[in-house]
């Protein structure tokens, strides 16, 4: 009778510590995506905003135009790869607006 106690506190204790490892580790990670989310937020006033955005968008869109008069082609479909990515980060600041 007494080992079955002492082998139910053995296993008590060691799943205690587990458990208490387990939360160390959520915990380190939880501080860690804080800390991310907090670096991240620090360089987005680095990045364009939508004025910005719209307005090399509107210089690119010129500078396709001018590409394809000049039949330069291969310039003008680096320069619609731009347009998109230009595009997709006026999606993003939408997104973000609301």
């Amino acid at each position: 009778m007494k080992r079955e106690r002492t082998s139910l506190l053995r296993v008590a204790l060691s799943s205690m510590k587990r458990n208490t490892r387990f939360k160390s580790l959520v915990q380190k990670f939880a501080s860690y995506i804080s800390d991310s989310l907090t670096s991240w937020k620090k360089l987005k006033p680095l990045l364009p905003k939508e004025q910005e955005l719209n307005s090399d968008l509107a210089r690119t869109m010129a500078e396709i135009e001018s590409a394809i008069q000049n039949k330069n082609f291969d310039k003008a479909e680096k320069l619609h790869e731009i347009a998109d990515d230009i595009e997709r980060m006026l999606a993003v600041e939408g997104e973000e607006r609301g």
